[in-house]
């Protein structure tokens, strides 16, 4: 993949994943738990795992402009740093 592909593609992500994160409370009502596959800033469908939402998009979109995001608003584990704690 060339650099301008490379930088077009990883444009369309960043739009993608914005897009999701300002629907993201809608879709939980009605698709927590479940892939949304993103595709110019709309929602393709909605699959019940990953393996399966990549299948379709590598079927449906081979020049990879696409997004798989879980629909799901849980805070990242960062394992042992979670728990540190700044004091002072």
């Amino acid at each position: 993949m060339d650099q301008l592909s490379r930088q077009k593609k990883m444009q369309e992500l960043d739009r993608n994943y914005t897009y999701f994160e300002s629907i993201l409370s809608e879709l939980q009502k009605t698709h927590d738990g479940e892939f949304a596959l993103i595709r110019n800033q709309k929602i393709d469908a909605f699959y019940n795992s990953l393996v399966e939402a990549q299948n379709v998009a590598i079927k449906n979109f081979p020049d990879g402009l696409y997004s798989i995001q879980e629909v799901k608003n849980q805070p990242l584990d960062l394992g042992f740093l979670s728990y540190v704690v700044r004091r002072g």
